[in-house]
């Protein structure tokens, strides 16, 4: 460990500037700056475009990235009238096939996923919840992180055995915390396109 700390340092010596998103990884607390040129940016990622495929009926969204413990949350899903959709259905049985973009189209009521900040900005910004496995001690240590920091915002929550209706229950409460995350961004920032704002801040600098 000690020797990945001195690696760690003496790469991120070289960098002038880090950009650090919000909300991300560690602000599962209030923290401080790390680096003596950090720069706070909104989420470094494509915002979700409208969606522009054909009509879906009202379902569940499973990302399918090493996720496993919610089966039998995609078990009740047809008792509950929804469908089950995934991008990898061989994974997820019962599932048919559509790629992530689904969440833009406002039928999708709940977005099954690992807590990579990729699957939980796509929920942000749809303002679809995700609900996440509980951390497992041999998944990457910045996972255990991202779950304290979505259920800290509130626009998603980790799967602790609940049963699908109750959780349904929660959508609105965490649709309101994905829209005052949202808000929040753009009171920082004035704008929720961290690619676009530190690009701008990187051509500025040169």
């Amino acid at each position: 460990l000690e020797q990945a700390v001195a690696t760690a340092k003496r790469v991120e010596a070289a960098a002038a500037a880090h950009f650090i998103s919000y909300p991300a990884t560690m602000d599962c607390a209030e923290r401080s700056s790390v680096y003596q040129n950090e720069v706070s940016v909104p989420p470094v990622t494509d915002l979700p475009r409208p969606y522009e495929g054909s009509a879906v009926a009202e379902g569940l969204y499973v990302t399918v990235t090493g996720i496993g413990g919610l089966e039998r949350l995609f078990a009740d899903a047809p008792n509950l009238g929804l469908r089950l959709y995934s991008n990898n259905p061989n994974a997820v049985p019962g599932s048919e096939k559509i790629l992530p973009s689904v969440l833009s189209s406002g039928s999708i009521a709940l977005h099954f996923a690992r807590s990579g900040w990729g699957s939980a900005w796509l929920s942000l910004f749809t303002e679809t919840p995700i609900i996440l496995p509980e951390y497992d001690g041999d998944d990457d240590p910045e996972i255990l992180f991202n779950n304290k920091t979505i259920e800290r915002l509130g626009f998603g929550m980790v799967y602790r055995g609940e049963r699908l209706v109750d959780i349904l229950a929660r959508v609105p409460a965490m649709k309101i915390a994905a829209q005052k995350t949202k808000a929040d961004i753009m009171s920082r920032f004035g704008a929720l396109d961290g690619n676009a704002y530190a690009a701008r801040m990187i051509a500025e600098r040169i």
